[in-house]
């Protein structure tokens, strides 16, 4: 039946409903958004139809989604749901399907809005926060190891939907977190900081294949390699008469036991080969070679003989020699032999050919009244260079020749030529020593067999370090040790060349720490004390800068180091007076107070900060790992921090946590942080848990919910979030340290005393080198590699007497790292400091986090056996 509208005539006919809703959705679509206008809600949006947002006023003729709205909204909007089709005979109820729900998802950033608890925030599911009155159809995941999504608790139950879409359930991906530390390790880390495997610069899968056939396929080369593991050619280098191959296997065990297999093999009709492990230029920083011999030479120069009438003019023309002359560095002494041309006789040597019997070009070196010229050495630096290659050539197969371009500053010309093996090498630099060729006017070779270091520095990065590089230049006493700057296009190479490996070494190290900085070491660790990083630290710091302005200082707080950059004289003072502060702060009386857990809250709000102020920040300590105050000056200072502390005993104490409260701080969450077991962490005291961490390495990290008894593992993707960049390394370094302390039959430092390194146990026969300071390690005994010498066997008088010191002291092993341990006073229930394994002292059984051990004591031995303490 046709319905009339009033005021309309009543011959009028009736417009279907349908044409009409056609023609208005030419006028009135949907916004692109579904979401309600904030404006609207707050009754100032003057777009109307033409907002990108939906008004809930106005009626849409494209369906949509429907936008999040307020509820009487959807009680006046579910009347129009239909849309009813008049006709003459009869009308037909035509239902659109009902449109999606709306989806809001959960907020960008994992904490709880300030504003929003305050009733301040107007931007409701657009806040990048989360909203604690609001739903979410995506789970709040605020910190889930595995990215599963973990819902945060509503007083309310969740409104159950109409017709639920069955979901698939997406699969978790497991993240991988992979760290470098130390330039050379690479760590693989699970949730809790659980190290789950560590590559080190010792462990390289790249492997350098040498004396190959020059036409030789990289599938012969695969043929040679693939009985050893998966492998991969990565470049063939064709020189005369030989090949080199560079291969990466998958796993850095089959490369070394291909290495071990091939070298020194005849393969490919008697040619003998050579294997050798390698490290990528990303990892060692440089190249280490030992197949190399440098061969030098005077350069073109000519000797002249300058005539002045005064003393003080030939003074002055010596002293005119300081500075470069041609890009010369020229030498000049006043001359008192033959020849004499003049009053007093200057000698200059190492000047330029092409000055020979130009007075006027030495206007610049004191112009000289008289000129005598010596006789020309030779003239081409080229046709030097070309016949000492072919008098090399003619006995030995030279694989590289790289000659150091002019201009020679110091009247040297080097050659660096690379040979087959060590050993060839070795009897090419005997073959060209003091050699005369006749073409050079009988001037003396001298070559020398080398190991040498090549890096590549930057422009930039050249710059800043220059001085430096001619202060270490110059410190080198050893006419075998050199520091070689070779200008290249866009960045230089710096060449370390000395014939001893340990003083290679150790003029790397000196390098590292002219490039990155050197590090205070002190007893074999970083030297560190808690004092730099309060404000008496700070002004400390500041007054030590003011005493060496040539140098910088960066104090390192989460890494808990300090590094030193500039002249290496100033360094060694510095070192000092950083090491003597450190000794002089440990040198204080320290006095460990405990604290019961359920105050720990009460007496960092109320005492703690009062405690700070009167006795110093940089004197008082709060471990909250360990709930202990420690406290670091006289007994007055530890009176009154235990004063304090039996203050606040008196508050009582709660029976149980909510799950609302803090486990860490006992009291309501504040920022919260959510983990996948349900328990909530304030920001700031998962921010001092890992701090604390930090120093106490208890490994791996968890939980503290349940009275501490939770087992779920902290999210990696968690801490990166709370911690700062600095301070998250500082946690992965402590749990290396950890790791590597707990597993000493698998893992070994590198015996250079303040070197990072680490390896693992090796084959006896296996030859390990450092990537940092180079030093070649013996794999059965761990310590330096003894040049041929059979290795000293571990049964020595030394040994001997150790062992029997110990059978005698009561000294055990420790069974979860092996490290010797004696138990001096206490009871059996002994922590070992190395890797934190709670041990029963009489059994040697292991209690994880110490639970059950004095239960077992009393009920396997009697007693838990306490020490007097005197």
């Amino acid at each position: 039946m046709s319905r009339i509208t009033p005021g309309q005539p009543s011959d009028a006919v009736p417009i279907p409903q349908a044409v009409s809703t056609q023609a208005h959705a030419e006028k009135h679509p949907h916004p692109w958004s579904s979401q309600l206008c904030w404006g609207w809600e707050h009754d100032w949006c003057p777009e109307g139809w033409q907002c990108q947002f939906v008004h809930g006023d106005l009626q849409y003729d494209s369906p949509l989604p429907e936008p999040a709205r307020l509820p009487e909204l959807d009680e006046a909007r579910n009347s129009d749901e239909s849309i009813s089709l008049a006709s003459d005979s009869d009308a037909t109820k035509v239902e659109e399907p009902p449109p999606p729900k709306v989806r809001h998802p959960r907020p960008r950033l994992n904490e709880v809005c300030r504003k929003a608890r305050r009733k301040q925030c107007p931007w409701g599911y657009k806040c990048h926060r989360i909203h604690e009155n609001l739903e979410y159809d995506d789970p709040v995941d605020v910190c889930s190891p595995d990215n599963e999504t973990v819902a945060l608790q509503n007083d309310k139950p969740p409104s159950p939907s109409p017709s639920p879409i069955p979901v698939e359930p997406r699969p978790i991906p497991k993240p991988e977190w992979s760290v470098t530390i130390h330039e050379h390790i690479r760590l693989k880390l699970d949730h809790g900081f659980i190290i789950q495997d560590i590559q080190t610069g010792f462990e390289t899968a790249w492997l350098y294949i040498d004396g190959l056939p020059p036409t030789i396929r990289e599938s012969t080369i695969l043929t040679l390699l693939t009985p050893h593991g998966p492998a991969e050619i990565k470049s063939v280098s064709r020189r005369d008469g030989s090949a080199l191959a560079r291969a990466l296997f998958e796993d850095h065990v089959d490369a070394r036991n291909a290495a071990v297999s091939l070298d020194g093999t005849k393969q490919f009709g008697g040619r003998t080969i050579h294997a050798c492990l390698s490290l990528t230029p990303e990892a060692s920083g440089g190249n280490v070679r030992d197949t190399t011999v440098v061969i030098e030479w005077d350069a073109p120069s000519v000797t002249a003989y300058g005539g002045f009438r005064t003393l003080e003019q030939a003074q002055t023309a010596v002293a005119s020699t300081r500075l470069p002359f041609r890009e010369r560095n020229v030498r000049a002494a006043i001359f008192e032999g033959m020849p004499q041309v003049g009053m007093y006789t200057v000698k200059y040597w190492n000047l330029p050919v092409e000055v020979y019997q130009d007075k006027d070009a030495l206007e610049e070196l004191g112009a000289p009244r008289d000129l005598m010229w010596d006789l020309l050495t030779y003239k081409s630096d080229k046709e030097a260079i070309a016949l000492v290659r072919r008098i090399l050539g003619y006995q030995f197969d030279v694989k590289e020749w790289e000659p150091v371009e002019g201009p020679y500053m110091d009247g040297i010309i080097q050659v660096y030529a690379s040979f087959e093996s060590p050993a060839v090498a070795k009897q090419a630099a005997e073959h060209m020593h003091l050699r005369k060729p006749a073409a050079i006017k009988g001037l003396k070779l001298r070559a020398r067999h080398l190991k040498n270091l090549v890096f590549r520095v930057n422009s930039r990065v050249f710059t800043r370090i220059r001085g430096d590089l001619c202060d270490l230049r110059d410190a080198l006493t050893s006419k075998d040790d050199k520091l070689v700057i070779v200008p290249r296009t866009g960045d230089y190479q710096i060449r370390l060349t000395s014939t001893d490996m340990k003083q290679l070494g150790k003029m790397k190290k000196d390098f590292d720490a002219v490039l990155r900085g050197d590090t205070v070491v002190m007893d074999g660790k970083a030297a560190w004390d808690k004092f730099f990083e309060y404000p008496a630290g700070i002004i400390w710091a500041k007054d030590l800068r003011r005493q060496y302005p040539s140098l910088d200082f960066y104090f390192n707080v989460p890494l808990r180091r300090i590094t030193l950059r500039g002249p290496v004289h100033l360094r060694a003072k510095a070192k000092e007076d950083i090491i003597f502060q450190i000794k002089k702060l440990r040198s204080r009386t320290c006095t460990t107070i405990n604290i019961p857990g359920d105050l720990v809250a009460h007496f960092v709000a109320k005492q703690f900060p009062r405690l700070r102020e009167e006795l110093g920040a940089a004197n008082i300590h709060m471990d909250l790992w360990t709930r202990t105050l420690v406290v670091h000056g006289s007994a007055h200072m530890a009176s009154t921090a235990r004063n304090a502390v039996q203050a606040v005993r008196a508050v009582r104490r709660p029976s149980s946590t909510t799950r609302s409260s803090c486990p860490i701080c006992f009291e309501d969450v504040q920022t919260p942080v959510l983990f996948r077991c349900g328990h909530a962490h304030c920001r700031g005291c998962l921010r001092e848990y890992l701090q604390a961490a930090t120093e106490a390495r208890f490994f791996p990290l968890t939980c503290l919910g349940g009275g501490g008894q939770c087992t779920e593992a902290f999210p990696l993707g968690c801490a990166k979030d709370i911690l700062t960049q600095g301070e998250f390394e500082g946690v992965v370094h402590a749990a290396f340290s950890a790791h590597v302390a707990a597993k000493p039959k698998e893992w070994h430092h590198c015996p250079t005393p303040d070197c990072p390194q680490v390896f693992r146990t090796a084959p006896p026969g296996t030859m390990l080198q450092c990537p940092e300071c180079l030093t070649r390690i013996c794999a059965a005994c761990c310590g330096e590699s003894h040049d041929g010498e059979p290795c000293a066997e571990d049964d020595s008088d030394d040994e001997q007497a150790f062992r029997k010191w110990k059978d005698s002291a009561g000294v055990q092993a420790c069974p979860g790292c092996n490290v010797d341990i004696e138990r001096s006073e206490g009871c059996n229930h002994v922590t070992c400091i190395r890797c934190n394994t709670h041990i029963c002292w009489e059994c040697l059984a292991t209690f994880p986090r110490g639970e059950g051990i004095y239960d077992h004591m009393r009920s396997q031995h009697g007693s838990i056996g306490l020490i007097p303490f005197f």
